[in-house]
């Protein structure tokens, strides 16, 4: 099935009548929970960390249930974080959920011992992910403690866990965004490669990139 393009949309809408608009919207309203939610927080400011709350609870039961064990299903987590994303309203919102993430992952790790290496993965891209969005957006006075307390919580996990999150919170807050990288053959609990094959540092307060080649080896 051939998806239409946002260009073929407006054509569309731009066809409709005022009736016409408000009833299809009114009918995705009622359909689709995420609608829902992103009007809620469009239109009631004060729901806003209500709707923020929902998400974060479903990662949080997929580590820390009320009763049992959590099941980290990782694609449910990170979906939470998807459908969040396409209705969040606010910057400070959307890094707090990708924090979220990777704290409820290294309390479940530091709780139960070592996972695998495709839930270390997860993690360590989402805190990238996160941390180079707080960067971006301007946001580290809130988050950089957040970003800190999770490498701190980490010192005792294998998988060169602690070693890959450390070494991610070091280029961010010393001013350098890694825009490719390559990890090389991990095992349990031995060291790891890092290769990073090409990278722009920025200066902290500008985001001024300045290119350069780098080749680290992390023990």
């Amino acid at each position: 099935m051939k998806g239409i393009s946002l260009t073929n949309l407006k054509r569309y809408l731009k066809h409709r009548s005022e009736e016409e608009l408000i009833n299809e919207i009114s009918e995705l309203f009622a359909k689709f929970e995420n609608v829902k939610d992103y009007y809620s927080a469009k239109l009631s400011p004060g729901n806003r960390d209500q709707i923020l709350q929902k998400y974060k609870a479903i990662i949080e039961r997929e580590f820390f249930p009320a009763r049992g064990f959590g099941k980290a299903r990782l694609s449910t987590a990170r979906k939470a974080i998807s459908d969040y994303k396409k209705v969040a309203t606010s910057k400070e919102d959307l890094a707090d959920i990708m924090l979220f993430y990777v704290e409820m992952g290294a309390e479940f790790t530091t709780t139960y011992g070592d996972i695998n290496e495709a839930f270390y993965c997860s993690m360590e891209s989402m805190y990238e992910q996160a941390i180079r969005y707080i960067c971006e957006q301007g946001l580290q006075e809130q988050f950089i403690d957040r970003c800190a307390k999770i490498v701190e919580d980490t010192s005792g996990v294998g998988w060169g866990f602690y070693d890959t999150l450390d070494e991610l919170y070091n280029e961010y807050t010393l001013g350098s965004i890694t825009t490719t990288r390559s990890r090389v053959a991990r095992s349990s609990p031995a060291p790891h490669v890092h290769i990073n094959h090409y990278r722009h540092c920025y200066c902290w307060l500008c985001l001024s990139p300045v290119p350069k080649l780098a080749h680290n080896l992390i023990p």
